[in-house]
């Protein structure tokens, strides 16, 4: 996929096309993303609505719609498949932005957000496993990471001073426009790529206990950083820019080393960087309900970035060398599964916890520890 003469890297034109998108899909959806449970806050709805009837919905659906998203790659092609994401999350967060105007049930704006979810991901990491050079697969891997996550960096502190300066509506519009534009690169060729596909249940067997694990850590990870966290720090700091910020650094601490940590995987294993990383992340994890001073969030927001490329990298470089001498769609459909269902137990521990706003961070401490053995 990726000529590294001179320090650099060159995409073939199709995985430049991939590129392209999911840089301009990545700003677009971190402008957004952390805050949307704030704007339901702010409309006066309990958190255990939002968790349940918003999120719940969502990745209920994204659970469901993998399946035929698989599908979908194997008749229209990847790329394809990728673009019809985009009409659902596009009217996802236009009924976002017209919620106050004409509001429409929670559970159908997130069923919406779990289509595309499932659209975009499945045939992106299809894509992406079927392209990797064999040789520089954790290399390349960390590659991926920096591009969609230096696409990012600028996107949440953006979106809170947007929202600070002009409200959430402009913030909604300037995320709908970047992710419709996100198409546009993947229009320049043909897909010719359509995968077969095993019985989901072939993966279903002891010797995948262990990558089943660590997906579901990955979407419990997910829940965590993503909306527990902002809540958190939104609580104790009321300010949408502060959130930002965090959120930036966070991103910015995992651009920074995902390249560099990609060749050290390649070199030494993905297993012994995963043993590594888990626990320093699991004690910041276990300190993150402390951090209620700015400059204290925000140092722990770039530690927790930076120690999650040390879980997120060695992982999915396993996923890809794995998937790739099996079935790459058929892996890649049993990845996802396993990551919506630590989603949905994450989202069902934050609301089982809503008394305890610190205890969905210890107990991402405690299965973060876990990766260890």
């Amino acid at each position: 996929m990726f000529d590294h003469g001179n320090g650099m890297w060159h995409l073939n034109k199709e995985m430049s096309e991939v590129m392209a998108n999911t840089f301009l899909r990545s700003f677009g959806l971190s402008m957004v993303g952390i805050f949307v449970p704030l704007f339901f806050l702010q409309r006066h709805m309990t958190l255990a609505t939002i968790l349940v009837v918003y999120y719940g919905a969502m990745y209920l659906t994204a659970a469901v719609s993998n399946f035929y998203a698989a599908s979908l790659v194997r008749h229209v092609g990847i790329k394809r498949t990728m673009m019809l994401s985009v009409p659902f999350l596009v009217a996802q967060i236009t009924l976002l932005r017209f919620f106050d105007t004409f509001p429409v049930p929670l559970v159908l704006i997130g069923m919406l957000g779990g289509v595309s979810i499932s659209l975009y991901w499945i045939g992106l990491h299809t894509d992406f496993i079927l392209s990797a050079d064999r040789k520089k697969e954790g290399a390349e891997t960390g590659e991926m990471m920096a591009i969609a996550n230096v696409a990012s960096i600028l996107g949440p502190l953006l979106g809170g001073i947007v929202i600070a300066k002009y409200g959430f509506h402009t913030l909604f519009l300037t995320s709908v426009i970047m992710i419709a534009l996100s198409v546009l690169p993947l229009l320049r060729t043909k897909d010719t790529v359509k995968p077969s596909v095993n019985p989901f249940a072939t993966y279903i067997r002891a010797e995948n206990v262990r990558y089943a694990w660590r997906f579901f850590v990955q979407g419990f990870h997910i829940i965590v950083d993503g909306l527990a966290w902002p809540i958190f720090i939104y609580a104790n700091l009321s300010s949408f820019i502060s959130v930002g910020t965090a959120g930036s650094l966070g991103l910015a601490g995992t651009a920074l080393f995902s390249a560099l940590l990609g060749k050290v995987v390649d070199a030494t294993g993905s297993r012994r960087l995963l043993k590594l990383a888990a626990l320093p992340l699991a004690i910041v994890y276990y300190l993150m309900p402390s951090a209620t001073m700015a400059f204290v969030v925000f140092a722990v927001s770039i530690a927790q970035g930076f120690l999650m490329v040390g879980i997120n990298l060695p992982v999915y470089r396993s996923f890809v060398k794995y998937a790739r001498e099996n079935d790459a769609l058929g892996y890649t459909l049993f990845r996802e599964s396993i990551i919506n269902v630590g989603k949905l137990v994450g989202l069902a521990l934050m609301v089982a916890t809503l008394g305890s706003p610190g205890a969905p961070f210890h107990i991402a401490s405690i299965i973060t520890l876990l990766l260890m053995f």
